[in-house]
């Protein structure tokens, strides 16, 4: 297949190379930041880069987009820990989700070495890794988010639609909000663990 058309015939011999007959008719890929958009289950994360102004960005170079659909953003929020977080560094976490490497189909990850290191936009990595023949993704605090959706063609690369919304690691303690934050966020938890 190429696209949404089906080859017919292929490697018909011309002078000046092949051709191959398909089926319908291409249409140019859409913009990163229009088919997140439009997506339909990316409205909180389409709302995570505006509010990064992360959409000039994304159009200036290849990606490859990790995005958290509404539930796994919902899953975040509902967590007080993670909602703190994303209330403090929403642009640093956002950026977590976006890598300007190159723009790699899920062919392409599921080719490398398990525990493929991921250069992120924000400066961390994640990692790619295989279970039972799926891709999976382990952030930077060490959980894993499944890929719900692969392979949407943009025409600056390829955007994945993930069920978890990944977090970098900060254990060098080096933003002390970042840390202060995190310890109340904790401490509240605690605090309501005890009460009940």
């Amino acid at each position: 297949m190429i696209g949404d058309a089906n080859v017919v015939q292929a490697d018909i011999m011309a002078s000046d190379g092949v051709v191959h007959k398909i089926d319908a008719v291409l249409l140019p890929a859409a913009d990163l930041y229009e088919t997140i958009d439009q997506h339909g289950d990316l409205d909180k994360f389409q709302k995570m880069l505006k509010r990064a102004n992360l959409e000039d960005n994304l159009e200036k170079k290849p990606w490859t987009v990790f995005a958290p659909n509404d539930r796994a953003v919902d899953k975040a929020n509902d967590n007080p820990l993670k909602a703190a977080l994303l209330a403090l560094d929403e642009n640093g976490v956002t950026k977590y989700h976006l890598s300007d490497i190159a723009a790699w189909s899920s062919a392409e990850l599921s080719v490398f070495e398990d525990n493929f290191s991921v250069k992120t936009f924000q400066g961390d990595e994640f990692l790619i890794d295989k279970k039972d023949g799926e891709l999976e993704i382990k952030d930077g605090v060490g959980e894993t988010a499944g890929f719900k959706e692969v392979d949407i063609l943009t025409c600056q690369g390829y955007l994945h639609v993930i069920d978890k919304v990944l977090f970098y690691d900060d254990a060098d303690g080096s933003d002390g909000a970042r840390a202060t934050t995190i310890g109340i966020a904790a401490g509240a938890v605690a605090l309501g663990a005890a009460l009940l």
